[in-house]
């Protein structure tokens, strides 16, 4: 006959969701200074806590005098105890306070601050989630598409749910729901280089038996086309410039790079400057460049099937001078009328332009604005003539390394004036 009463003891209990779980007292002392000495011993400072007919008290046990200190006490209950909170408050005001908590961590009472104390601050009957809520929600591992994700199941649970939506998302605001039966579970179909809030709740009993969700957690998806970074030099010669960089995992030979001189580019990959594709990365081979020019380099994967990176760079270097300028200008055999003018080459070049002007005519040298000389080539001087009297004249100078690329030096400048004056002679 005992025995048949047990068994129909437990079958109304789990009719009506009969379980047990933990409330948490949490009691913090502001001041640090213990609430179980001095004038809170006096006080008799402390929190009364009746489960069930059974009154337990709770006191800040360890403390030091300015520093703040909590500490938190887990308190069995069943499912419909009878719970009561009394509280004898602190001998200085604002002092201590303290929070109830039921299983789950929703707040069931808040005492706040100076609370003046009293019997029943919170009664109501005990209720333990018969399905509890995970936790420990971490994010295992991210790729491209997906996210693993794990938790500490709230019981015997072997099946949950996982909703989540694209940052910042609220649970049951229309985002996605996927079925894990498994923990760790990689959540797939995912966006890359994006960040989603995902939340997490057990099934106990599918359709029936679902515990609150737990979240949000934030995972952020990886790039799928990883994108080059910490650029570094190979070589950089008068008309062309190799470098290198991390491929970041990205085994992808293919990428584009645009290029121009420093301060073309302001948006990459929109026509700026040049665009090209190569397939050796990763390392950049650029070639046709301007000499003693300082150039932007930005660098873009293609891995395939219209999934390109974003782009890095700017990566900055200089060409080196095929044409060095020339060096000594000077001039000689000054007359009213003429003048000799000559140099030294700056490098193996055999021919060089002159031009010249009286000063102040040429702003942009090699565009016409004043005399062009040819010297012989081999003869790195020349000679000016019909110039006018007591006037000044200047004269640039620049070394020809290869007309057809073009290839010039820069230009150097050299002025002087012309003797004063001519005589008629009677």
């Amino acid at each position: 006959m005992k025995t048949k009463l047990l068994v129909l003891v437990a079958f109304l209990f789990s009719i009506v969701g009969y379980s047990q779980c933990d409330y948490v007292l949490e009691l913090t002392d502001n001041l640090g200074n213990d609430w179980v000495s001095g004038a809170n011993l006096t006080a008799n400072t402390g929190v009364d806590v009746t489960v069930a007919g059974v009154t337990t008290t709770f006191q800040i046990q360890t403390g030091n005098a300015g520093t703040p200190v909590t500490e938190t006490y887990n308190i069995t209950v069943n499912t419909g105890d009878a719970v009561n909170v009394d509280y004898r408050p602190t001998s200085f005001p604002g002092d201590g306070t303290f929070r109830l908590l039921d299983s789950e961590g929703i707040v069931l009472y808040d005492a706040g601050f100076n609370n003046p104390g009293g019997t029943a601050l919170y009664a109501a009957p005990a209720s333990c989630p018969t399905c509890p809520v995970v936790t420990a929600l971490v994010v295992n591992n991210a790729a491209a598409d997906s996210i693993e994700l794990g938790w500490t199941n709230g019981g015997s649970e072997s099946e949950w749910e996982i909703e989540f939506g694209v940052s910042p998302y609220t649970v049951g605001s229309g985002g996605t729901v996927v079925s894990a039966t498994s923990n760790p579970f990689t959540v797939p179909g995912l966006t890359s280089e994006t960040t989603y809030d995902f939340y997490v709740r057990a099934v106990c009993t599918p359709g029936t038996d679902i515990s609150n969700s737990q979240g949000p957690i934030q995972g952020t998806t990886t790039e799928s086309c990883p994108a080059p970074g910490a650029f570094a030099p190979i070589t950089e010669s008068a008309f062309e410039i190799q470098f290198t960089w991390d491929a970041r995992g990205n085994s992808n030979p293919t990428f584009n790079v645009n290029y121009a001189p420093t301060g073309t580019i302001t948006t990459p990959g929109t026509g700026q400057g040049q665009q090209e594709q190569q397939f050796t990365a990763p390392l950049a081979i650029v070639s046709g460049l301007m000499s003693d020019t300082e150039y932007e380099f930005w660098v873009q994967i293609d891995c395939g099937n219209g999934d390109l990176s974003s782009w890095s760079g700017p990566y900055v270097a200089t060409t080196a001078i095929s044409c060095p300028v020339v060096t000594g200008l000077t001039t000689s055999n000054i007359q009213t009328t003429s003048a000799d003018i000559s140099w030294t080459a700056g490098g193996v070049e055999t021919e060089w332009e002159v031009e010249w002007a009286v000063a102040g005519v040429i702003t942009n040298p090699g565009t016409g604005q004043g005399t062009t000389v040819s010297p012989n080539p081999a003869t790195p001087s020349t000679s000016l003539s019909g110039l006018t009297d007591a006037t000044v004249y200047e004269v640039y100078v620049r070394g020809i390394c290869d007309p057809n690329l073009p290839d010039f030096s820069s230009w150097e400048l050299v002025s002087f004036t012309t003797l004063c004056c001519r005589f008629l002679l009677l």
